[in-house]
């Protein structure tokens, strides 16, 4: 095709309407009429070597527009990587085959899903524009992804919250509200199926005078030490809690009182052993434990139990202190 004849062509088809089928062979209409009806974005008539015979005005006006007229074939409209995989298809000789092509337009690209129908030796190439439709999916998968990391952020916030809600800020460990939700659990296996568990109070002698005479920086470090010594020396499935100031709560699950008494030694020696920040040498614990069964019937001893392990444990400091004591 010449340069006079594919101008006069693109002038000629420029203006058409996609459904407007008299510039089309009365031969190839069933192979694209069907299409037309569809409302696909360029039609666009070749011959056996893919040279642009006729194209409706969509393909001419924002295709060969912008190839400056120089398109006169078809694989010079595309990009090199659209034109290698066109040859392709072609080779393989196929009569109808569908292929996502490239054109370059002063914009960027535009994606044009093809299909390629031959008939008496012509191509009719019917395509549709997926540029939007891939944007909007590049949009999608944007917003998706923006939105899922939103929402892994917010589940991290919502679980450190929940972290921090039932962890004592200073010392790390469960706090009250933990240690009763922990409890009241307890209680719940205890009444179903009969968990053995045991309580024991803790309250670091002399604490007061620690803050009256080194400072209440020096009584925070003794408390983060104490609740380190007292986690390390428990066993796996036990819970530390610091209850408020210098008490903490262990909730020693399946422990009968003697382990738990045996347990309770074990923690004062740890305590007593464990190094302190100068200029104090060493500090001490109190302890009072108290330990509950399988319920025996319309028994109410396990709401008492704390209140047990509190009275103990004050036995423990009239006794002198650094001690443990037991009420059942």
């Amino acid at each position: 095709m010449s340069q006079t004849t594919l101008e006069s062509t693109t002038s000629q088809v420029a203006g058409d309407d996609a459904r407007d089928l008299s510039w089309l062979p009365e031969r190839l209409w069933p192979l694209v009429v069907d299409h037309l009806v569809c409302g696909q974005d360029y039609v666009v008539l070749l011959d056996g070597d893919l040279r642009i015979l006729h194209a409706n005005g969509s393909f001419a006006s924002e295709v060969l527009a912008a190839s400056g007229g120089s398109g006169t074939r078809f694989s010079t409209t595309v990009t090199e990587g659209s034109a290698r995989e066109l040859a392709s298809l072609l080779d393989e000789g196929r009569e109808v085959f569908q292929i996502e092509l490239h054109h370059p337009v002063p914009a960027g690209t535009r994606c044009v899903l093809y299909t390629f129908r031959r008939r008496d030796g012509m191509w009719v190439a019917i395509g549709r524009d997926q540029t939007v439709q891939l944007e909007l999916v590049s949009q999608m998968a944007t917003l998706v992804n923006d939105l899922e990391v939103k929402v892994d952020c917010e589940k991290e916030r919502s679980e450190t919250l929940k972290k921090l809600s039932e962890r004592d800020a200073l010392t790390g460990l469960a706090n009250r509200r933990e240690l009763e939700r922990i409890f009241e659990s307890y209680q719940k296996l205890r009444r179903e199926s009969g968990l053995v568990f045991s309580v024991i109070m803790i309250d670091i002698d002399r604490f007061k005078q620690v803050n009256d005479v080194h400072g209440h920086p020096m009584g925070d470090e003794v408390l983060k030490r104490v609740a380190r010594t007292l986690e390390s020396s428990l066993r796996d499935g036990d819970c530390v809690a610091r209850l408020g100031g210098e008490e903490f709560v262990v909730l020693a699950r399946g422990a009968t009182l003697n382990h738990a008494v045996d347990l309770a030694e074990r923690l004062r020696q740890a305590i007593e052993a464990a190094e302190m920040p100068e200029p104090l040498r060493k500090v001490t614990i109190s302890l009072g434990v108290s330990s509950v069964g399988p319920p025996a019937a319309g028994s109410g001893e396990e709401r008492d139990l704390i209140v047990l392990a509190d009275k103990a444990l004050y036995e423990a400091k009239g006794a002198g202190r650094n001690c443990v004591r037991f009420l059942e």
